[in-house]
């Protein structure tokens, strides 16, 4: 039965023969977790095939049944998630290299080195058809722009940004194209590379000046490059073609605080929080800049209404943790960050603020014990040697400061000079205060 299934499947597709080099394969679990199963089935398979007499790791694609896998495998042979992305890259460059064309038949398609491209299929039709029939041919420009352009996508639904970048760039060489441009500026934009995208966005909106989506688009990309004077003029064409558009509110009023102008800022936040009072961005925005206006209890305010809306967020509760310093409460502010550590151990910034604080608290014991455990979780994490290091320093440990030096300098080589600095102005105020303690001058 498997033999006829196997000649049918290659008289359908043209194939000459089936030469098997690996075999890739899916596990659904739409209607129930059937995980446990395969798993079974494939470790049988292995130990009657291939005398593997353990079971093999599995990997799922997605989050569905990796639950059950816990139950099912031990810990070592789970993958993580983030195979995912290496599968889901490999699977995509065999496609376009034309691997499983190779598999199947001796006609490969030519490759090419720099853009990987769909393989041909071979012609299925006997020699008579050959003869009567000639078949239209496509335009190749059009063609490789479509075929570069669809991979472009794929590569991007995925998280292949680099992939998605390379083709549509490879289609854009081949011709101009406003849509490929609008889809190039996308993948920059979730590549966090808004600087790249802004150009091709300005181009498109020269054409298209009242297209809404490429306006907002030049406004995330103008806040990604941190250009705030683009911002504004982004976010002010975006209200003129609709004045009453959230995001476009939010990127003007997000301008005009990083250009200096807080005030502003806060009555068109307020402005908008009185339509929508539930819209976190622009309560944490509004929070922000209370808070960079010294207006700690007003910006409290905002952050207590944030957190009673939803589970405890780490950017809320880091400005939950700054505004309490900065108004004096310094326990509150330990309590906090040690709240948000709580949740997540491996938060840097709350374990730097904590320990700055601890440290001008002169509470330099947990400052140490702080670094400590920090560096047993995260042992590459470069700032907490050096914070360390300086603590240490302030407790006359010159041995263990310098220790941690090396380290910190070893892990984050750029950041010596801002280590040495620091570390000579702690220096230079403990030999201060031992003048201003010794009569004798030593």
């Amino acid at each position: 039965m498997y033999q006829q299934n196997i000649n049918n499947y290659l008289h359908q597709y043209g194939f000459e023969s089936m030469r098997l080099k690996a075999v890739l394969f899916d596990m659904d679990g739409v209607l129930f977790d059937s995980m446990p199963m395969h798993a079974q089935a494939w470790a049988e398979a292995a130990r009657r095939e291939v005398a593997i007499p353990r079971r093999p790791p599995v990997v799922t694609l997605h989050a569905g049944p990796r639950r059950c896998l816990a139950h099912t495998l031990p810990r070592d042979e789970v993958v993580a998630p983030s195979a995912f992305h290496a599968i889901s890259q490999t699977l995509l460059i065999l496609t376009h290299m034309g691997f499983l064309q190779k598999l199947f038949s001796k006609n490969a398609a030519p490759e090419n080195p720099e853009i990987p491209t769909k393989p041909e299929m071979p012609d299925r039709s006997d020699n008579q058809d050959k003869e009567n029939h000639t078949e239209k041919p496509a335009e190749p420009i059009q063609t490789d722009i479509a075929t570069l352009r669809d991979d472009g996508i794929r590569a991007m639904r995925i998280g292949e940004l680099a992939f998605a970048e390379k083709c549509f760039l490879a289609a854009l060489e081949r011709q101009d194209n406003d849509e490929v441009k609008s889809l190039l500026a996308e993948a920059y934009i979730h590549a966090q590379a808004g600087s790249k995208a802004l150009p091709l966005l300005e181009e498109l909106i020269e054409r298209h000046p009242d297209e809404l989506n490429l306006l907002l688009a030049r406004a995330r990309a103008a806040q990604q490059a941190e250009v705030w004077d683009v911002l504004e003029e982004a976010s002010k064409a975006i209200l003129q073609v609709e004045s009453s558009n959230t995001t476009g509110i939010f990127y003007q009023a997000l301008a005009l605080f990083q250009l200096q102008q807080p005030l502003p800022a806060v009555a068109l936040l307020t402005q908008l929080l009185c339509s929508q009072p539930d819209l976190r961005a622009a309560l944490l925005l509004r929070a922000r800049i209370l808070f960079s206006m010294q207006q700690y209890n007003e910006a409290l305010t905002d952050v207590e209404v944030l957190l009673k809306k939803e589970e405890p967020e780490e950017d809320v509760m880091l400005l939950k943790g700054d505004i309490l310093k900065a108004r004096g409460d310094a326990d509150a502010a330990i309590e906090t960050y040690r709240a948000l550590l709580e949740l997540n151990p491996f938060q840097q910034e709350a374990v730097l603020r904590l320990g700055t604080l601890l440290t001008e608290l002169h509470r330099l014991d947990e400052a140490i014990r702080l670094y400590d455990e920090t560096i047993e979780l995260q042992p590459d994490f470069a700032q907490a040697y050096k914070e360390r290091g300086g603590v240490r320093l302030q407790l006359h440990d010159e041995a263990g400061a310098a220790d941690d030096l090396k380290k910190a300098l070893e892990l984050s080589p750029e950041t010596g000079r801002a280590i040495d600095g620091e570390f000579c102005a702690v220096q230079n105020e403990m030999n201060a205060r031992y003048r201003s303690q010794n009569p004798f001058g030593f």
